[in-house]
């Protein structure tokens, strides 16, 4: 490979570069950069690793937890302290020779390995969120099930089933003193 090809591989590599920059900067959520490469995650000294707690119900006990291990990521990036700053995981580098392309292209495979194994615990995480969304989405059905059960009945309907019920009651009692007052008349003519 001469040194056009190399030249044009460099500048492709510069402009993916970018985009991954761009990427970087537009996604967000909430007002928050999701993938901010310039953010420092400290680890407390004494704990190898770090909690994030997720409330996921309408309860302060509906929570899960998520732990992962701050040393691991930072002796994967060459870092012994328990801070682990992501920028310049991947430098830009050079490709003028052989034998920089391949220490080039060596220091992005790590980086991928690197992200391959953030992408399965993230992937897990994801896995047990979508199962609560999933319980909390049954659960809100449900209650929203019930509610509607309570609040949206025929008022009118039940109004009549009320009267249809007292008008019932009274007929009966009615037929009661009937029978009560027949067999005090047969008596009375006795008297």
């Amino acid at each position: 490979m001469g040194p056009v090809e190399r030249n044009d591989i460099e500048a492709q590599i510069s402009q993916f570069l970018a985009e991954m920059d761009d990427i970087n900067n537009e996604t967000t959520w909430n007002g928050r950069k999701l993938l901010e490469m310039d953010e420092r995650i400290t680890t407390n000294p004494t704990h190898s690793r770090t909690r994030i707690m997720l409330q996921t119900g309408a309860d302060s006990h509906n929570t899960v937890f998520f732990g992962f291990s701050m040393s691991g990521v930072a002796g994967r990036q060459g870092h012994s302290s328990g801070d682990l700053h992501l920028a310049g995981v991947v430098e830009r580098g050079h490709v003028d020779s052989h034998a920089s392309a391949q220490a080039y292209m060596g220091s992005i495979e790590s980086a991928i390995a690197s992200v391959s194994i953030s992408m399965r615990e993230v992937g897990s995480m994801m896995a047990r969120l979508t199962f609560k969304e999933e319980q909390v989405t049954v659960a809100h059905a449900n209650v929203e099930a019930a509610f509607n059960r309570i609040y949206n009945a025929d008022i009118a309907r039940e109004q009549v089933k009320a009267t249809t019920y007292l008008i019932l009651q009274q007929i009966s009692t009615a037929a009661l003193a009937q029978a009560n007052a027949n067999p005090q008349a047969v008596l009375s003519l006795f008297r």
